[in-house]
């Protein structure tokens, strides 16, 4: 048996220990109940929520305070887009090359009670006829001419920074002509140019001219006599084919003819006009006038020559400057084209054909 003072000294630690472990039991039991406190014994601070039922046929109320973000607004339906109707493609005449425009689905404004969809309709157009301003192929005179003998012309050619040689070929023979342009840089080819045809009361009459450039293709003008008409291998376009009209090579003897058989021509105020044609479908009417007599030097020496000039028309147009020298059946001893880049050929030599 224990005795008396042994119960008494052990009695002060077991109580201390009871009275810890009550303490974290009494803690750990307030903690879970806060964790799971039901929702009955929260505080209820809310509204209660209140339901009328309105009758059918009535209005409800405006609402009133601040309007919502436009984010959140309702839009509105769109419409169904009706359906387009299906196009037949119109019969086109083909006796001309023609362009064919539809206009589908083309939508304006209307005025209110009209339909809003415009009629869908294939329209035709008819091939395009020569500018219609001063100086058009129609107001295009006639001209006596008096063409140059049977010669080939030696050029020194450039176009932009680059420098050739070229060589102008022209041979009449009877009521037929032959004329022909090549061009050649660093032994390349880069300019071949030919007009073929006959030679009429108005002087040279083309039958086809064809231009070919580096890389690419051969294109042709081809003047249809028979149907007085100007076609293209590259184009639909065609044009009335009028006396007098010339390609963008015949045009220089043409010129030279001219001037030859009509030396007025070559004073002030003197003018050629001249309808020419080239291979892209372009027609037009070049004014050429006279702009002064210049020395021109030349690999032979200084010649002097007859100045014409044809000044642009149009944005994207040819500025035409030309030299004829009266010694030599009035041939072209220095030309220049300029259309961005500028072409120039100046005389190195001149023989018979």
């Amino acid at each position: 048996m224990l005795d008396t003072p042994t119960l008494i000294k052990g009695r002060p630690g077991w109580r201390i220990a009871t009275f810890i472990a009550a303490v974290v039991l009494a803690l750990h039991g307030l903690a879970f109940d806060a964790m799971t406190l039901p929702a009955a014994r929260l505080p209820n601070t809310a509204t209660p929520l209140q339901v009328r039922v309105l009758p059918e046929t009535a209005t409800l109320p405006a609402l009133t305070g601040t309007p919502p973000h436009p984010a959140f607004a309702l839009a509105a339906p769109m419409p169904a887009l009706p359906r387009p109707a299906r196009v037949s493609r119109a019969q086109v005449p083909t006796a001309l090359p023609v362009a064919l425009v539809e206009k589908v689905g083309e939508r304006t404004s209307e005025p209110a009670g009209r339909p809003a969809e415009a009629p869908i309709t294939a329209v035709a157009l008819t091939p395009p006829s020569p500018p219609a301003e001063p100086g058009a192929a129609a107001d295009v005179p006639v001209y006596r001419t008096r063409l140059p003998p049977p010669m080939m012309l030696r050029f020194e050619l450039k176009r932009g920074p680059l420098a050739g040689i070229g060589a102008l070929l022209w041979r009449p023979s009877g009521q037929q002509y032959e004329l022909r342009l090549d061009g050649q840089v660093a032994g390349l080819p880069v300019l071949t140019q030919a007009s073929r045809g006959a030679i009429d009361a108005a002087g040279i009459a083309p039958d086809r001219f064809t231009d070919q450039r580096l890389r690419r293709g051969v294109q042709a003008a081809n003047f249809q006599r028979e149907k007085k008409l100007v076609t293209f291998s590259g184009s639909s376009a065609a044009y009335p084919l009028v006396a007098g009209a010339q390609d963008r090579l015949s045009w220089m003897m043409q010129l030279a003819g001219v001037i030859a058989a009509e030396p007025k021509r070559a004073k002030a105020d003197g003018r050629v006009s001249l309808f020419v044609v080239g291979t892209r479908g372009e027609a037009d009417t070049w004014v050429f006038d006279y702009t002064a007599t210049e020395n021109v030097a030349t690999a032979q020496g200084p010649v002097r020559a007859l100045k014409f000039t044809r000044e642009p028309r149009r944005p994207y147009d040819s500025r035409v400057e030309i030299w004829l020298d009266p010694a030599r059946h009035h041939v072209p001893i220095h030309a220049r084209f300029t259309d961005g880049e500028t072409l120039d050929l100046l005389l190195i030599g001149a023989e018979p054909a």
